[in-house]
C-alpha cells in the first residue's frame, strides 16, 4: 500500500489534521482559515481518495493481493500463450484470404465459361433455327 501515491497522500492529510500539528503552528486563526480556504478543493479531493482507500483497504489486506506475485509467473505463461496463439489466429486469417480469393477467381472463371458457353449454344440454336427457316422456303 506504500506504492500508491494517494495512500501517500491519506499520510500527509492525517499529519496535517493531528491536533498536535495544529498546535505547533504559529499562526493566526485569521491566517489558518485562510490557508485551509484556500486549499479547500484540494482538500476535498484528498479526503475523497483516503475515504476510497479506506473503503478498499479490506481488499488491499486481503489474502488474493497478498498471493498475487505469486501468480506472476502464471500470468507471464498465459500471456505467452496468448501471443502464440494471436500469431496462429493470423496466420490462418492469411490462408483464408488465401483461399476465398481463390475460389472467388475459380468461381469467376467458371461464370465466364458459362457465359461462353451459352452464347456459342445460342448462335448454334439460332444457326439452326435460320437454316430450318431457309430449307422450308
Amino acid at each position: 500500500r506504500k506504492n500508491f501515491p494517494s495512500y501517500k497522500k491519506t499520510e500527509e492529510l492525517d499529519r496535517y489534521l493531528d491536533a498536535e500539528y495544529q498546535e505547533k503552528i504559529d499562526l493566526t486563526e485569521g491566517a489558518k482559515l485562510q490557508l485551509i480556504l484556500a486549499e479547500e478543493d484540494r482538500l476535498r479531493q484528498v479526503i475523497a481518495a483516503y475515504q476510497k482507500m479506506e473503503d478498499l483497504k479490506p481488499v488491499l489486506d486481503s489474502e488474493h493481493m497478498k498471493d498475487a506475485p505469486s501468480l506472476f509467473g502464471k500470468v507471464s505463461a498465459l500471456a505467452a500463450i496468448q501471443l502464440e496463439q494471436q500469431e496462429e489466429v493470423d496466420e490462418q486469417t492469411q490462408k483464408l484470404y488465401h483461399l476465398l480469393s481463390t475460389y472467388n477467381d475459380l468461381v469467376n472463371t467458371i461464370s465466364k465459361q458459362f457465359l461462353l458457353w451459352d452464347n456459342m449454344l445460342t448462335q448454334k440454336l439460332n444457326q439452326r433455327k435460320a437454316a430450318e427457316r431457309s430449307s422450308q422456303d
